[in-house]
């Protein structure tokens, strides 16, 4: 949670990205699809994908570019 508050901070503003995805871990899956809809509810114009499929899928998801947070619970 507090990792996605922080990258949000984060973003560059000239670099625009449309979506900020992050998956990963099913255990804080819930909690991170909730902080995410209450950034975009805050912020209009960001818009953030949420997936699950476990702390390894989102570390090696992370590794090969495919998404840019990878949720880990170990």
């Amino acid at each position: 949670m507090i990792s996605v508050i922080l990258l949000c901070g984060c973003v560059d503003e000239g670099q625009k990205k449309e979506t900020l995805s992050i998956a990963g871990s099913t255990t804080v899956l819930p909690i991170n699809q909730e902080c995410a809809r209450l950034l975009m509810e805050k912020n209009p114009g960001l818009r953030i994908s949420v997936s699950g499929g476990g702390s390894g899928h989102g570390i090696k998801s992370v590794g090969a570019g495919e998404i840019d947070i990878g949720a880990a619970s170990r």
